[in-house]
């Protein structure tokens, strides 16, 4: 499983799903964290867009979109 540069868009495989999805998750949580200046903020978001990274991802696999 390989990442193409064209997986952001729609990802290819669980593992560019995972990568991406992570990514901009912690873009986000930083965004967050400066407009905010919280840390609880900063890591409830980057827990809860991981736990729902996590699980678009095991459930697109699951559903036979990644094959």
């Amino acid at each position: 499983m390989e990442v193409q540069w064209y997986d952001w868009i729609t990802p290819t495989t669980p593992a560019a799903g995972l990568f991406f999805g992570f990514i901009f998750t912690l873009i986000a949580a930083i965004m967050m964290k400066w407009q905010m200046k919280s840390w609880r903020l900063f890591l409830v978001a980057l827990g809860a867009g991981s736990g729902v990274t996590l699980l678009l991802v095991s459930g697109l696999y699951w559903l036979g979109y990644y094959s």
